[in-house]
């Protein structure tokens, strides 16, 4: 009924089949990438093979690829998206104050010719606020966005009334983060005990068909089962609905 990704950080494992292990624990198939995790831009077809390979084997399917800085070259992008669509990765996250704008067009240009999606996701130090990321949409409108409600809330920002209720990014919310946080020091708290508007959101995007993702982040700080209570709570939220 509802779309689950997982969010593999360092605590899912240091290789790929770690973190596809991780997330099929939490009944989970999505996966999401960071930092350039698999380097795709310099990365050996034979080794991008062995992934495709594990991906059609076990399942799994990268649903959002975190890229950075590296995307700055024309030759880099090209063996990028490449690469990507070879893993058939559905969506790249971008840093746009990490490139300069010949590079962001060309990115645009390039994903659109390998069907790949590009997001952008507001951050507590960037694209903080939502009219940050309307001057990035207004540029690039095939750009989707990433919600963020745990980085307002750091920012004591409400994510359902300050930034989301009147905005016009509505419909280019392709991922929720079900990440919460308290306003009084920025602390994360499990969804729906903190200052995030988890809920609020969600209710506000799914009275809209929002057929998009639920994502829930894996922290350094947490194990298996930290996470499944993580997606029990929210799970609850939905029911509460």
């Amino acid at each position: 009924m509802y779309k689950y990704s997982l969010l593999a950080g360092q605590a899912t494992g240091n290789n790929l089949s770690g973190k596809i292990e991780f997330a099929m624990k939490c009944g989970i198939n999505d996966i999401e990438l960071q930092d350039n995790f698999l380097n795709l831009e310099i990365a050996a077809p034979a080794l991008v093979n062995q992934y495709r390979n594990l991906l059609i084997t076990t399942g799994a399917r990268l649903l959002v690829y975190e890229a950075g800085s590296e995307l700055n070259q024309k030759k880099a992008i090209e063996v990028f998206f490449a690469q990507a669509m070879q893993l058939s990765i559905k969506m790249v996250k971008i840093h746009p104050e990490q490139l300069t704008e010949d590079a962001l067009a060309y990115i645009a240009k390039t994903a659109a010719v390998y069907g790949v999606d590009i997001v952008i996701e507001n951050k507590a130090d960037e694209l903080a606020r939502s009219s940050d990321l309307e001057a990035v949409l207004n540029k690039y409108d095939s750009f989707g966005l990433i919600v963020n409600p745990q980085e307002y809330a750091v920012l004591r920002r409400h994510p359902f009334f300050n930034e989301f209720y009147k905005s016009k990014l509505k419909s280019k919310v392709r991922i929720i983060r079900v990440a919460d946080a308290y306003f009084a020091d920025g602390s994360p708290a499990m969804p729906g005990k903190g200052d995030a508007e988890i809920k609020e959101l969600t209710s506000m995007m799914l009275s809209r068909s929002y057929d998009g993702y639920f994502s829930i982040i894996v922290k350094a700080t947490d194990d298996l089962d930290s996470v499944t209570k993580s997606i029990e709570m929210f799970r609850n939220l939905l029911i509460e609905m």
